[in-house]
């Protein structure tokens, strides 16, 4: 799935920058979505109004200023008038407006104004300003909540951005391909970040979070999202830690930073995203350590040291322990380099004319579509070392295509159980010895209703049963590890057993498991991937076994302890009031269609993106601090059910 949205990301990035410019062009016409331009006599609201507190005494003004010597304050600037000429779109709720594009307007400096037609402004949207080349800056005012996908891309003279602390989101590409913005400052308010958002901003040189952002924060000039450990964005400049506090450098992090020239990730990193270090010219040189399990596609794809042909054995590309790339003229017999651990995602595709690939006892992870279109390897030998195989490993090599080796639609090499055929159905039971399931093995597999699973599996790979027609599971106590998407969109899932051996549950591993009632997470357990539960509606009842370290239970809730995180709730949690709470997770109540009235604890600081979405009945919140209070947790976007519901202050409880 994630291959899937990053080419569907790719295309909507190529016709971006086809019309890019032509969305910058000036119209004057209102046409049928709803979009409105301001004629150009028009006046802008609030244009000739006077500033507020303009003419008027400031407080305390006339007072002595504490200290003594200290000078007061300096009287704050008058706002800047309104660009005149911009789109703008009335949103849903009819209560307010988004910019929706440059119309007519030819400022340079533009000023977004913080209402329209007497309501505020509270959303810059989808490629309102792409491709305004002309563009070199902006003033957002604090009406706005919401930035949306690819909102300034390509903004090539953009040098710099103030993003007011109203601002809750910022999505998918918004600020990709300012070449010409140096820093970023995140405030204390975005709790949602989206993928690629700062990639190919290649002038960038510093990055800072506010140190009150409970979800984000910045070191080394690193964006990293603080609980699931992910640095999100990079620049030239940075320094990854090595404090523990980075596991993951995500999809497209450092993309196009064409001044990266040295890189050292160290231990604490296991994983490396797609595209991450994709098109960072300069980077001549790369240490990674001893940790990563796996090397997201094209990670190092034109690189310095990738373009380096001496950098290059044989046709095979390798950064110290890790196999990045081949060379698709590589043919005949191939043996992996001997202490080898990881084999990147794609690092063989299309390498047409390999027959035959030895793959030393050193190999622990096999990626997403390392063989990928090896139309000529016949013969794969995978040594007992392997613990994970990616999604389609092995798809369209001569092996996977000879239809002698499928076992009654299943696709085994040696003790590892590769893919099955979609119109498998009704009842499968795994073969015994099997060790690993692959990433996607039965994805597809609609009438797949039963899997029995042997004690010798220890890994279930990313979206191994993927929309599948499962409606029990037991995960025997062999298995450590249960993939991303593992079980997504499994709708007639009514009931799982997890074993006492797993300790990783990877991100929306039961996502969309619409059938589910019960969740019990065992001792075992030290990771929890986001999301992991999002859209289970009918889950009813969430427990975790008391001496789990890591994570808690209390009102059927799922809670991390040491982030005092709820991750995870359904119709009939109870949010404890204890202090054991102070963040709602993303997702964390996603369409819980039956929830109708829900206690929020004052001891809450942050509510993540969607973490109410999908509620339709939720009309009553009660919370028991001030309304001064509430006004101060930090909401994250796609809430609007939460927003529109009744607050009642100061509960105490019937």
């Amino acid at each position: 799935m994630k291959k899937l949205l990053t080419m569907l990301l790719c295309l909507a990035m190529a016709f971006t920058c086809a019309f890019g410019v032509a969305a910058c062009t000036p119209d004057d016409d209102k046409d049928d979505t709803g979009i409105v331009t301001p004629g150009g006599d028009d006046q802008t609201p609030g244009g000739d109004e006077e500033t507020p507190g303009g003419d008027e005494e400031q407080p305390g003004g006339d007072e002595e200023t504490p200290g003594g010597d200290e000078k007061p304050e300096p009287e704050p600037e008058p706002a800047l008038p309104a660009s005149e000429g911009l789109e703008f779109k009335l949103n849903d709720d009819t209560a307010s407006y988004t910019v929706a594009g440059i119309g007519s307007c030819t400022d340079t400096d533009v000023v977004i104004p913080s209402e329209y037609n007497g309501l505020p402004v509270t959303t810059i949207g989808m490629h309102a300003f792409n491709g305004c080349t002309n563009l070199a800056s902006i003033t957002i005012p604090d009406s706005v909540t919401n930035i949306g996908l690819w909102a300034f891309s390509s903004c090539t003279i953009l040098a710099s951005i103030v993003i007011p602390d109203s601002v809750t989101s910022i999505g998918m590409h918004a600020f990709d391909g300012c070449t010409n913005l140096a820093s970023i400052t995140i405030p204390d308010s975005v709790t949602s970040i989206g993928s690629s958002a700062f990639s190919g901003c290649s002038s960038l040189i510093s990055i800072t979070v506010d140190p009150n952002n409970s979800v984000y924060h910045s070191s080394g000039n690193c964006l990293i999202e603080t609980d699931s450990k992910t640095l999100i964005a990079g620049c030239s400049t940075s320094v990854i830690p090595t404090d523990g506090s980075v596991t993951s450098i995500g999809d497209f992090a450092f993309f196009g930073c064409t001044d990266l020239a040295n890189l050292t990730i160290g231990d604490s990193v296991t994983s490396i995203g797609d595209y991450a270090f994709n098109y960072c010219r300069s980077l001549t040189s790369v240490t990674i350590g001893d940790s990563v399990t796996s090397i997201g596609d094209s990670a190092f794809y034109n690189t310095a040291y990738y373009n380096n042909e001496s950098n290059w054995e044989n046709g095979v590309l390798y950064i110290g322990q890790y196999l990045i790339a081949a060379q698709t003229s590589l043919s005949g017999e191939y043996t992996v380099k001997e202490g080898t651990t990881v084999i990147a995602d794609y690092a063989f595709r299309g390498c047409y004319n390999l027959a035959n690939i030895t793959i030393g006892d050193s190999v622990t992870s096999i990626g997403n579509a390392a063989f990928w279109n090896c139309s000529s390897l016949a013969s794969v030998i995978i040594p007992d070392s392997v613990t994970s195989i990616g999604s389609s490993a092995f798809y369209n090599t001569a092996y996977y295509n000879n239809e002698s080796n499928w076992e009654n639609g299943v696709l085994y090499i040696g003790q590892y159980l590769i893919a099955a055929q979609t119109s498998l159905s009704g009842e499968y039971t795994v073969k015994e010895g099997t060790k690993v399931i692959a990433g996607g093995a039965f994805s597809g597999c609609w009438s797949l209703a039963n899997i029995t699973i042997p004690d010798s599996v220890t890994s279930i790979g990313d979206s191994a049963f993927y929309s599948t027609s499962l409606t029990s599971i037991v995960i025997p106590d062999s298995v450590a590890s249960i993939g991303d998407s593992a079980f997504y969109n499994c709708t007639s899932l009514a009931n799982i057993t997890i074993g006492d051996s797993v300790t990783s549950i990877g991100e929306v591993t039961f996502g969309h498991c619409h059938n589910l009632a019960n969740i019990t997470i065992p001792d075992s357990v030290t990771s929890i991937g986001n999301s992991a539960f999002f859209g289970c509606d009918s889950l009813v009842s969430i427990s975790v076994d008391p001496n789990n370290s890591v994570y808690h239970s209390s009102g059927n809730c799922l809670i991390e302890t040491d982030s005092k995180t709820l991750i995870a709730g359904c119709g009939t949690s109870v949010i404890p009031a204890d202090g054991s709470v102070t963040i709602i997770a993303d997702h964390a109540f996603y369409s819980c269609d039956s929830l109708a009235s829900i206690v929020i604890p004052d001891s809450v600081t942050t509510i993540g993106s969607g973490a109410f979405f999908g509620c339709y009945d939720l009309t009553t919140v009660y919370y028991t601090g001030s309304e001064a209070e509430w006004e101060q947790i930090v909401i994250g976007s796609d809430n609007d059910y939460l927003l529109e519901a009744e607050i009642v202050f100061y509960y105490k409880g019937e």
